[in-house]
């Protein structure tokens, strides 16, 4: 992260009531599961727009799934992630340390 960039910040779930957060804890990842909008690896869509599209979802449908998962596509390195269980319980703190990845081996949260 450069100087000159600000800092973003992102409250993240580990899963319905937060049942990953161990697992993720422990791999010193953050997974989202969007097996619902049938998409997979994001790496190569270059706007959310592009992402809309290839969901097949029309453009002015405001969907915060889409959403989110275009701001965990863009987040930059040095950004900080609150990790939650429910609405107002904040589990863990990080910093993100990598550019997104998809890994194919991970059953729903790819």
């Amino acid at each position: 992260m450069s100087k000159s960039q600000p800092r973003n910040y992102y409250k993240f779930s580990p899963a319905t009531k937060a049942t990953k957060w161990k697992e993720f804890y422990h791999q010193g990842i953050i997974a989202v599961n969007y097996t619902n909008l049938k998409v997979e690896d994001i790496s190569s869509y270059t706007s959310e727009e592009e992402l809309k599209n290839a969901i097949e979802k029309p453009l002015q449908e405001n969907s915060n799934q889409i959403w989110n998962l275009w701001l965990f596509k863009e987040a930059n390195m040095g950004d900080i992630v609150f990790a939650s269980k429910g609405v107002n319980k904040c589990i863990g703190i990080g910093i993100i340390e990598s550019d997104y990845f998809y890994r194919e081996d991970k059953e729903g949260f790819n």
